[in-house]
């Protein structure tokens, strides 16, 4: 198939998300009646071609101006297609610089930041994290962006500026430019700036979604107690911890010595569960600090290090359900189980370490379901000692049948005479709900 073809049939064949890449090439290279082609699609005037995502993405990625202004002719002539307006919009993602910088002309000149579309996109380019926003603050962003575009030799006193909008603005023209050169930056707004600055700093550092960018400005940031600084920096730090716990590349990472020690003993020194913070560095932004984040990170730094799981382990009941059940699944690997319905369908044949066993018996005791449901498949077919069954016999008073259930279940396959045992002592020393289980346990035993 020509390229003319691809282009024209694009709404009816599949081609390949970059496909456009090609059209784009195709386009400056000056190939012969290929602007004429998508300038009678981008009017209407061709039989059969159509306007695509990949056609709007291929004019856009291009780097002759040209091809820009078709683009803009077909933005402009919107009006009230909202979805073809977002459709364009969202395509500026994947664009030549000198296109994304035209633009944006575009949308100040003619006033388009009244359209919701365009408020999302900025928002998407941008990384600003607002739901909505009034148009003045959407037309000054992109205005902001706009002048240093046009003038990048003001970017470094942008970003000295006391307003957040065009510190903020000023690192991302020059991501856009240069992602790297922003890290001086970012690095000296960590280091001297205010809380606010701080915070800044760490916010768009995210947003770069480079792991070497962020992570030695949340390392650093570890060194800071002020809580909103910490909650700039901590949920994406625990992000990439997590998404690199299996390769263990931050565990013992010499450009992140003691990285588990700083972490830890952070979220030891720290007094407060969890603080919110309104309006932070920007008047639409909120972010949340968790005390508990700090130890699912460093739950992420244990790596094989039996000290650290144990100094971990000793505030495990004071964690939160979901930080309970992240520690769990570590832990103990396949025997994690979601429900006790799961525990039937879970054909677990390894057999479970003696620290395994011995944490199953710990958590025989939380109130979380899956946590319980864990601790049963990990025991169900274990001999247990006289002095591991007293752990059943608080959990008979609970009123969860599931729970009583399965612990029946497990002791009935014990030996006759710990089973008697079990039976005498719960009787002998249990309120009228043990003694009920017991009897149920007796009845079951003799059906055995």
């Amino acid at each position: 198939m020509s390229i003319e073809d691809e282009i024209r049939y694009d709404t009816e064949i599949s081609n390949t998300i970059t496909k456009f890449m090609v059209w784009s090439a195709a386009l400056d290279s000056g190939k012969e009646g290929l602007f004429q082609l998508f300038e009678d699609i981008i009017f209407n005037k061709d039989s059969h071609g159509k306007v695509s995502r990949n056609i709007i993405k291929a004019l856009l990625n291009s780097e002759k101006q040209e091809n820009w202004e078709l683009v803009e002719k077909l933005l402009l002539a919107a009006q009230r297609q909202e979805g073809l307006r977002q459709t364009i919009l969202e395509a500026l993602d994947e664009t030549s610089i000198g296109a994304l910088q035209y633009m944006i002309k575009v949308l100040i000149d003619n006033k388009l930041t009244r359209f919701s579309s365009v408020v999302r996109a900025i928002d998407t380019w941008t990384g600003l994290g607002w739901d909505s926003e009034k148009e003045t603050t959407v037309r000054n962003i992109i205005e902001l962006a706009s002048g240093y575009f046009t003038k990048p030799e003001t970017i470094a006193t942008g970003v000295k500026s006391k307003n957040n909008n065009e510190v903020y603005m000023a690192l991302w023209v020059q991501g856009v430019l240069d992602v790297e050169k922003t890290v001086p930056y970012l690095h000296e707004l960590l280091e001297k700036g205010s809380v606010e600055k701080k915070s800044l700093a760490l916010k768009f550092a995210g947003e770069t979604n480079d792991p070497y960018i962020e992570m030695p400005l949340y390392f650093k940031a570890l060194e800071d107690e002020n809580l909103q600084v910490l909650a700039f920096a901590v949920p994406r730090m625990n992000a990439l911890l997590e998404a690199n716990t299996k390769s263990k590349f931050y565990i013992e990472n010499t450009d992140y010595p003691n990285f588990f020690d700083k972490v830890y003993n952070l979220a030891q020194s720290i007094t407060e569960k969890e603080k919110t913070f309104e309006g932070k560095v920007f008047s639409w932004l909120n972010v949340k600090f968790e005390r508990d984040t700090l130890y699912a990170a460093a739950i992420n730094l244990v790596g094989d290090n039996n000290e650290r799981l144990e100094a971990v382990l000793q505030h495990f009941e004071g964690f939160s359900i979901n930080l309970r059940e992240k520690l769990t699944r570590n832990l103990l690997g396949s025997f994690y189980s979601y429900s006790y319905y799961s525990n039937q369908n879970n054909q677990t044949k390894s057999e479970p370490t003696e620290f395994q066993r011995n944490f199953a018996l710990r958590i025989l005791k939380d109130r979380g379901e899956s946590l319980v449901a864990s601790a049963v498949n990990v025991l169900k077919d274990l001999s247990l000692t006289e002095e591991e069954l007293t752990v059943f016999q608080e959990l008979f008073k609970r009123k969860n049948s599931n729970l009583k259930k399965n612990l029946t279940a497990i002791l009935i396959k014990q030996e006759d005479q710990k089973v008697v045992n079990f039976v005498d002592q719960t009787i002998e020393k249990g309120d009228l709900e043990q003694r009920m289980s017991m009897l149920n346990l007796m009845l079951q035993a003799s059906e055995k």
